[in-house]
């Protein structure tokens, strides 16, 4: 693990050179509708607002970028409360040459997330999933960015192993050089 970190600290200037020739984008999923399931237990969720985190957005070419993410989430009911933070890293692959503004895309990636419930010590873990949708150009530094994402987390020795899908809505900005 700290080998992979390593490698992707020695990236950030080699991608930030990159994405600075070519525009950044950001992403913000506005808007979820997620399914899960663990251990038999069968989960329904939708977010409204900043429900499924914000991406940033590095093209490497006009059809593949790198994309890292952060989401964060506060649950409190009946006394109890549930904080998590999640961190992912995809690699969007566009089918048409549009740095991303427009089309069909996929995007294998990796997540990991930390979960700490009503303050007990927190518990990790590491999933493995993609993404697919599409993108639609409303304006020149704009685009409505639908889609479903199938995340698929390991079991660790404190959590049960998890399948998730979740379809969203989102807007992405594209920043100019």
């Amino acid at each position: 693990m700290r080998t992979i970190t390593m490698l992707g600290l020695l990236l950030v200037p080699a991608l930030s050179a990159s994405a600075q020739s070519r525009g950044t984008e950001v992403a913000v999923k506005i808007s979820t509708l997620g399914f899960s399931s663990s251990s038999g237990t069968n989960l329904t969720t939708a977010g409204l607002g900043n429900g499924g985190g914000v991406g940033l957005g590095l093209f490497l070419s006009p059809e593949m970028a790198i994309e890292p993410s952060v989401n964060f989430s506060y649950l409190h009911s009946g006394g109890e409360s549930t904080t998590a933070a999640e961190l992912g890293l995809s690699l969007p692959i566009y089918l048409e040459k549009t740095w991303g503004h427009s089309g069909m895309y996929f995007a294998p990636g990796a997540r990991f997330r930390s979960v700490s419930y009503s303050g007990e010590s927190a518990q990790s873990q590491f999933a493995l999933g993609g993404e697919v949708g599409s993108k639609v150009k409303i304006a020149d530094p704009v685009s409505l960015r639908l889609g479903v994402m199938a995340t698929n987390w390991f079991k660790t020795s404190d959590t049960a192993a998890e399948f998730g899908l979740t379809a969203f809505f989102g807007v992405s900005v594209f920043l100019k050089k």
